[in-house]
């Protein structure tokens, strides 16, 4: 990437008003440290908070240029001025360390997916801060542009604007095209192989995690089979995508290690082997620009997970403000992920589904978004033991809508 500050100068000129208004109303699980142990979100909300609250004394220009945009951001208030220099600042150090804050919104998550094709100037000015923005991708121009003026709202409205997600402006065909390295060909072969692999892959996963012995055996013994059968074709097919074999070679090794301990009765160590690989192949599309709706899938097991296990570990003692304060943004955060599920088209042939199952996939869906509802319901009536049931409850119907991918023949 070719910036003086990174992707900082992203954060820095939006000054993360992009971040929802009621995800940051509390510093985290336990202890006051916020996402994965994140020892500045406590101080970091707190300076986002302080920007959208102070949102009228600070003003902001926005210059168009051919490939970007330059603004700058300022404010008559030397303590405004002070905390903005003071949040670039963490930006920064969040960028440099691979920790941003979480990215709900669809188009700043896609302008920070395109950071590599950015080039960005940021000075700290004695007023507040300075930023040119440019691209040599006609595409990233338009992220750019669009981004400006979507940060030109919250610095208008505060808290109102950044409840709010925000479109991905349309990719014109030559800018759509060259941000894939792989030809429509490809994309398609991936597009199946993808389905095909899940297909075998979903199976194993499931039935490790419910402690099913013998099923498991025969899943994992299919997948085990299917990968080494498909082996030559995917490393021809994941070559455009990596410079190298590794991530083939990394699930290969994942799913011989699960095999292994499903062996040795093993099952809740196999699972923990096979799980990363859904993340590792999602990660590998992205890198292409691919599309694969099941990929919407596993972005929100992810946060997901960092409701339920939370909340089945938890007692009524336990909970206190910092838990609900953390569990309430994960709810936010999961709630749009999962809006993009909704939003997703499952009727590709690759994955093989029944009339029946469209159906029942479609109910499943609805059955996710009861169940995220139920969870704001009970975070707004305070009731600590319908709070955790409720944040245990939306795994289920998540669980029988990503199996619905998967080929369980007999087991």
């Amino acid at each position: 990437m070719k910036a003086i500050l990174s992707m900082s100068a992203v954060y820095a000129a939006c000054l993360l008003f992009v971040q929802d208004a009621d995800a940051q109303r509390g510093p985290g699980f336990r202890g006051g440290r916020g996402p994965r142990g994140d020892a500045n979100f406590v101080a970091d909300r707190d300076t986002f908070h302080f920007l959208l609250e102070n949102h009228k004394q600070i003003k902001r220009q926005v210059t168009l240029l051919a490939n970007g945009v330059e603004t700058l951001t300022t404010s008559e208030d030397k303590q405004i001025v002070e905390r903005l220099q003071e949040h670039v600042k963490a930006m920064y150090e969040r960028v440099e360390k691979g920790n941003p804050i979480r990215r709900r919104d669809p188009l700043f998550d896609e302008l920070f997916r395109h950071a590599e094709k950015l080039d960005m100037k940021l000075e700290l000015v004695p007023d507040g801060v300075r930023v040119v923005e440019t691209s040599d991708d006609p595409f990233v121009v338009k992220l750019i542009q669009a981004h400006a003026a979507v940060v030109s709202k919250f610095v208008e409205h505060g808290f109102a604007e950044a409840q709010k997600n925000h479109a991905i402006p349309p990719a014109d065909s030559p800018s759509a095209s060259s941000a894939s390295k792989l030809t429509e060909e490809q994309q398609r072969k991936l597009l199946s192989f993808s389905a095909a692999f899940d297909r075998v892959y979903i199976p194993a996963l499931a039935l490790t995690n419910q402690q099913m012995q013998v099923p498991s055996e025969a899943a994992i013994a299919r997948l085990r089979a299917w990968t080494d059968t498909k082996s030559s074709d995917v490393r021809e097919l994941l070559g455009p995508v990596s410079s190298d074999s590794e991530p083939w070679t990394t699930i290969q090794n994942a799913i011989e290690q699960a095999d292994a301990l499903v062996q040795a009765g093993q099952l809740s160590e196999a699972h923990e082997a096979l799980e990363p690989i859904r993340s590792l192949l999602t990660e590998e599309r992205k890198r292409v620009s691919l599309t694969y709706p099941i990929d919407r899938l596993n972005e929100f097991h992810d946060v997901m997970e960092s409701i339920v296990k939370p909340a089945m570990k938890a007692n009524l003692e336990s909970i206190d403000e910092q838990f609900l304060a953390q569990l309430s943004e994960k709810a936010v955060e999961a709630s749009t992920l999962w809006s993009r599920v909704e939003q997703t088209s499952f009727t590709s042939p690759d994955f093989q589904l029944t009339d029946e199952e469209h159906q029942k996939l479609e109910q499943m869906i609805a059955a996710e978004r009861k169940a995220l509802t139920q969870i704001q319901h009970a975070l707004r009536d305070g009731d600590y033991a319908t709070i955790l049931q409720a944040a245990i409850a939306i795994k289920p119907p998540f669980a029988k809508t990503y199996m619905l991918f998967g080929d369980f023949q007999d087991e």
